[in-house]
């Protein structure tokens, strides 16, 4: 995509190609395939690369887990395939697209420690990159322009067949046409077609990914565009796991299924037995799969290839398992079809109700396994997919909302084929039957002449494919529409005649896209020219054209015998309106409601909202014009997307429904949205379960079904949820880690951060929440497990908020309904239990359990797990499960009082919500607070009116220290007198705490004029510092307003100036040093410290060239953990610390120490500190070398417009030349005066210019 140098007067033409190949290093991108002649209009959109949101990025839970090197694949918006006239077009187009887009990528790895681009794809825009997370976190490659998700590099398979049988075990040879067959050439009706058609798959490619294929089976002819050479260049490729091409590489089979695959596509008759759907196909093959193992980017690179090279057709018997959607694939089927490649792939082996990815792929040809008897075989997967559920976000607008895989079926069970040792054997499995319907695709196409699209083969796939007697009409998830029947399907596209024409406006300008049916036909898109072409037999059909924004059109066409009928279409603008995205269930005030149109010819539209919010609290705008509720906002005859945006205030509250009045040529379009309910605050709830656990999302979804729309309920992973704490009020562990310190720790945290917990647990591993707190933190003492046939019950023990709308105290309540009675149980808790589980008549031990004080809700036997999914659950367990969130959240339903924050010695900040009025209602929130003991003099703190919800904070001040409030929250309803309060929340006000201690030298002189600093940490964070003292002439030093409690490391430093330049005279006393560890109290004796005999330690920093550096920044601190105070010193001209008056260089330190060392901000150096743990017991020396940034500026040159630029940042250069002379290049120098003498790519600031 580069243009070659060429030569300007005066200047060399090698030296400007060394400039060019400097700016080639900064902007290369992904390889652009070989095309011939592009059609018009093929050109990328050159806007502006979208700059995101770094925290809407999506990033895979997993990758978050991970610690040290991973492997990350970047994807990044996808190119408009809009317009493009053929496949070369199409490949041009997506090659353009991302070697544009992944421009700021590229750049951000090539500055960037830690970051690697190991491969990049066009085919879907995507980079592989290897991330070293301790020195780049993931959300910085989110904040990269364009970046819309990151995720793993998956694991795909091949899945393993049902069965294997060797040739000798075979089943009768089967006669067809005069040909002795496999009973699957026969199901699909392959000879018939070599009959009557003459053709076996002649001038068609079809391309296998696979594990490999043994070229040298008799069977088996692998395609090549050199028969003398043995890499056979353009029939075979290899790739590597990151996607790379593996150079040299010769034809071979890593384990046997390529090779059956293959044969079953194009396999001959060298055992006197038909094997291949299409003998002479030009059957290519890609190694994607080694051993049945791949992985993602290795598969996509298959594709990629495949489409490159011209194939047909992609038969793929892989996947990615489990049922579980992968939105990465979306993109390449899509593309791949765009480019004109039909994309086929095997269903999976799991059976009815399950199906694999890229088979879940609405556009991908997703194939089920028939038996010899016509029968579908057990194992083959089928599914009825729900759009949304299944897909979520990713799902195209254009998909519909449900649809059934597979889309049809072809033979699976006993087939027989070739294998890599020269034989034979029957294999079991859709990956069997997946060729048998690539091979048949080769045959129409090649009956029809090669010129057949994507979408013109599946419509005679799916309308000829049969059915047994007795089976249901239409798709099912068994057959699909039914048995691929190869003669009917080619019957219908090999013919020679059809209607074509154009598609075009009242002015003549073509309509892209629109699509022209047949009645009972075929139906096809125009292209960029408005263009059409359908095949049809000889007859008269009713054709129509119809797109988006115009009046549908109908005509009357005959089709001779043998040739094609023009018939042209002009098509009437009328306005069109859909809605393409739902306007959002709930918000939480300040946030936007967002809801988007496509739009044909619209003048202008009116928003008109209604419902209980106050409009004015409304901000609206539409495609970011300002407009007024009830006005017309002007769109002036537009087409394309409109976004309706109303921005909510914060602290407010209500409903919004949203009426939408589009008005435009020929009519009015009006769509009602909503409505949203504006929440004031939500409340976070997150369910914690392990990367890849399966039953995280169900007890989410359910919690969220059984409580009010201000609950925000997500799920989080524990790579993630210690540094989420601060953001959710509840946290549901549904399964912890096997890793009792992260238990500790979470209980620990979550304790101090305020934060409440429910935990679930169940039999198995599945759900372990108390089973693992318990191993952790031996409370409660102990749990247990079993499993019957016994239907599990809790037996209510004490009547509890947790059984609203349950029961009351002697109360059973049934578990769940599965076909298993799985149940645990605990004891030995140390809050209050409430109730019991049993089976039958049997106690087993205590089942619900809380903790008022620490916010701890425990639930055995409500986790879910494989014998027990979320379906099986009674709706009062649900209901139990839903208290429970309710209760750690410290919410009832009304008013209550939050624990107190901010809590000093005279103040405290109080704090109450209000939750559970209907959207209408109102009420009056108010705020009291006495000593403990004494309600009678309670005072009132102040009070707020409310809807819906809310939260009222406020300060109160005149607090006696050392004492315990009680604080209550009362809610009178307005409409109905009802009053509801909570006052259960105390809290007791800071004591002040002292610390005095006494410092010595090691001869046991006195230290005075030393200064004392005390820090606190708490779970890793900072909890408090103290104020800065110093020692008297006794070495005596005093704190105070210290945290009671909290323990505090105490450090004494010696040093001078208000630069951090010296660290004072060698003196015989060390200038950092932790002088005691303690643990504060009410007047606190830190006891007397002796210091040792210090010793010097001179620190250098120096340059690669070993110049010294002035400024750098050092930390010493006075151990090996940086969780201490530190001394803070810069280094000088000379690049060393301290210049005491007698010369001494260095600082005075004693035993183990660690060493912080960070470049000066000066830009010369990389921006990476340098850390070493060093023991001192000596006179020492360190150096330390910065590693330079190697970013020179060509600072400002011209602007006379005579080709000269300056302001631009040199990413990476070969050579400078300045006036024929070659300048050193001296990394962080600044040089001026260059003239561009060619420009490729300009940027700034990772945007093109």
């Amino acid at each position: 995509m580069f243009a070659d140098a060429s030569g300007s007067p005066g200047r060399s033409t090698e030296r400007v190609v060394a400039v060019a190949l400097a700016v080639i290093v900064l902007v290369s991108a992904v390889t652009v395939p070989a095309v011939g002649a592009t059609d018009t209009g093929t050109a990328d959109d050159a806007s502006p690369i979208p700059r995101q949101d770094p925290s809407v990025v999506s990033i895979e839970d997993e990758l978050l887990d991970r610690s040290g090197e991973v492997d990350v694949v970047v994807r990044l918006g996808g190119g408009d395939l809009s317009n493009v006239q053929s496949s070369e077009a199409a490949i041009e187009r997506l090659s353009e697209h991302a070697e544009r887009t992944q421009g700021p990528l590229q750049r951000f790895a090539a500055k960037r420690d830690g970051v690697e681009v190991r491969q990049r794809f066009w085919l879907t825009n995507a980079v592989l990159l290897r991330v070293d997370k301790s020195e780049v976190e993931l959300r910085e490659i989110a904040s990269v322009d364009g970046v819309e998700r990151l995720h793993r590099n998956y694991e795909v398979t091949v899945p393993e067949p049902d069965s294997e049988r060797s040739g000798d075990d075979r089943r009768g040879t089967v006669q067809a046409n005069g040909y002795n067959t496999t009973y699957g050439l026969t199901q699909v009706n392959a000879t018939s077609v070599w009959e009557e058609y003459g053709v076996r798959g002649e001038g068609v490619k079809v391309a296998v990914l696979d594990t490999g294929v043994n070229v040298s089976h008799p069977d088996i002819d692998l395609y090549t565009e050199d028969p003398s050479n043995s890499t056979y260049p353009g029939g075979w490729a290899e790739f590597d796991s990151d996607g790379n091409r593996v150079q040299g590489s010769e034809p071979h089979d890593t384990h046997g299924h390529g090779t059956h695959t293959s044969g079953t596509v194009s396999g001959g008759n060298a055992s006197g037995e038909w094997i291949g759907v299409a003998p002479n196909v030009d059957l290519m093959h890609g190694l994607t799969v080694p051993g049945g193992y791949g992985t993602y980017t290795q598969t996509i690179a298959g594709m990629q290839w495949a489409v490159d090279n011209g194939a047909d057709v992609i038969s793929m018997s892989l996947g990615f398992p489990n049922d579980e959607a992968q939105s990465a694939w979306i993109d390449a089927v899509q593309n791949a079809q765009a480019a004109g490649t039909v994309v086929v792939v095997s269903a999976g082996n799991d059976g009815e109700g399950t199906i694999g990815t890229p088979g879940s792929v609405y556009e991908s040809i997703t194939i089920g396994a028939s038996n010899e008897n016509a029968g579908i075989t057990s194992f083959s997967s089928g599914k009825v997919i729900n759009t949304s559920d299944f897909w979520g976000s990713d799902a195209p607008a254009s998909w519909p909302d449900e649809y059934v895989v597979p889309d049809v079926a072809a033979p699976g069970d006993d087939v027989k084929s070739a294998v890599p040792d020269g034989g034979y054997e029957y294999w079991d499995g859709t990956s069997m039957a997946a060729p048998h319907v690539a091979g048949t695709i080769a045959l129409m196409q090649s009956a029809a002449g090669g010129d057949l699209s994507p979408s013109t083969s599946k419509e005679a796939l799916y309308s000829t494919a049969w059915k047994p007697p007795g089976e249901p009409d239409g798709n099912d998830t068994r057959y699909g529409t039914g048995i691929v029947d190869a003669k009917n399907a080619t019957d219908l596209v090999a013919v020679d005649s059809g209607i074509n024409g154009t598609v075009t406006d009242p002015d003549g300008n073509p309509v892209a896209d629109a699509t022209v049916s047949v009645e009972d036909g075929f139906q096809t898109s125009t292209d960029g020219t408005g263009w059409y072409s359908v095949i049809s037999d000889n007859g008269t059909y009713n054709v129509t054209a119809d797109d988006f924004g115009y009046e549908a059109t109908t005509e009357t066409v005959t089709v001779p015998n043998g040739s094609y009928v023009v018939q042209n279409f002009t098509l009437a603008p009328v306005l069109d309106v859909r809605r393409t995205g739902e306007q959002p269930a709930d918000v939480e005030s300040g946030d936007s409601i967002e809801v988007t149109f496509e739009v044909a010819h619209a003048d202008n539209v009116t928003v008109d909202l209604s419902g209980t919010y106050d409009a004015a609290n409304g901000t609206l705008t539409v495609n970011g014009q300002s407009g007024t509720f009830g006005d017309p906002v002007d769109l002036g005859g537009y087409t394309g997307t409109v976004t309706v945006n109303v921005t909510t205030t914060a602290g407010t509250a209500g409903n919004v429904s949203l009426t939408h009045t589009f008005r435009g040529t020929n009519g009015t379009s009006v769509h009602s949205t909503g409505p949203t309910v504006v929440v004031e605050e939500y409340t976070e709830v997150g369910v914690l379960d392990t990367p890849g656990g399966e039953y995280g999302g169900d007890v989410a979804a359910t919690v969220a079904a059984n409580l009010p729309r201000d609950y925000n309920v997500t799920t989080t992973t524990n790579g993630a949820v210690l540094d989420e704490l601060s953001h959710y009020d509840v946290i549901v562990v549904q399964r912890f880690p096997s890793n009792d310190s992260f238990v500790s720790t979470f209980r620990s945290r979550t304790a101090s951060d305020d934060t409440g917990v429910v935990y679930l647990d169940q039999w198995a591993t599945d759900s372990n929440g108390i089973t693992r707190l318990s191993a952790a933190t031996g409370d409660p003492a102990d749990t247990g497990s079993s499993y019957d046939y016994d239907t599990p019950e809790f037996r209510i023990t004490e009547s509890h908020i947790l059984f609203d709308d349950v029961g009351g105290a002697g109360g059973a309540v049934t578990i769940h309904e599965a076909t298993y009675g799985d149940r645990s149980w605990y004891t030995g808790f140390h809050g209050e239990d409430l109730a019991d589980v049993e089976n039958g008549t049997t106690t087993l031990g205590r089942g619900i359990g809380v903790d008022r004080a620490n916010r701890t809700v425990l639930l055995s036997s409500l986790g879910r797990q494989d014998y027990v999914p979320d379906d099986a659950f009674t709706d009062a367990a649900d209901r139990i499960l839903a208290n429970g969130v309710v209760y750690a959240a410290n919410r009832s339903f009304g008013a209550v009082a939050k624990t107190p924050t901010d809590v000093g010695e005279s103040n405290a900040t109080l704090r109450a919500r209000l939750a559970g009025l209907d959207d209408a209602d109102s009420a009056t929130l108010s705020v009291t607070y006495w000593k403990q003991g004494d309600p009678g003099n309670a005072t009132q703190a102040g009070s707020t009116t409310c809807t819906s919800a809310c939260t009222f904070t406020t300060e109160v001040t005149g607090l006696e220290a050392n004492t315990t409030y009680v604080v209550q929250a009362t809610a009178k309803r307005s409409d109905t007198g009802e009053v509801d309060h909570s006052a259960t929340p105390t809290f007791t006000t800071e004591r002040a705490g002292d610390l005095t201690g006494t410092v010595r030298k090691h001869d046991n002189a006195s230290v005075a004029d030393r200064f004392v600093w005390a820090v606190a940490y708490e779970d890793g964070g900072l909890l408090d510092v103290s104020d800065l003292a110093t020692t008297d002439v006794n070495g005596t030093y005093s704190l105070s307003d210290l945290v009671v409690g909290a323990n505090y490391t105490v450090t004494a430093y010696d040093f001078v100036g208000s630069e951090n330049n010296a660290s004072g005279e060698p003196n015989g006393v060390p200038d950092v040093y932790n002088v005691a560890n303690v643990s504060v109290g009410d007047g606190t004796d830190g006891g007397t410290t002796t210091m040792p005999d210090p010793h010097v330690l001179n620190v250098t920093v120096v340059d690669s060239n070993g110049d010294p550096v002035e400024g750098a920044s050092i930390r010493v601190y006075p151990s090996h953990a940086e969780l201490n105070p530190a001394l803070v010193l810069d280094t000088q001209s000379d690049g060393t610390i301290d210049f005491g008056a007698d010369g001494t260089r260095g600082v005075e330190v004693h035993g183990d120490v660690r060493l912080v060392v960070a470049p000066p901000a000066n830009g010369q150096y990389k921006n990476t500190t340098y850390t070493r743990e060093i023991n001192v017991t000596s006179a020492h020396n360190e150096t330390f070398t910065l590693e330079e940034s190697c970013t020179t500026v060509v600072e400002a040159i011209d602007s006379d417009d005579d080709g000269y630029i300056g302001d631009f940042e040199v990413l990476q250069a070969i050579e400078y030349w300045r006036d024929d002379a070659e300048v050193p290049n001296t990394c962080g120098a600044t040089i001026g005066d260059f003239q561009v003498l060619e420009l490729i790519e300009m940027w700034r600031d990772d945007t093109q210019i």
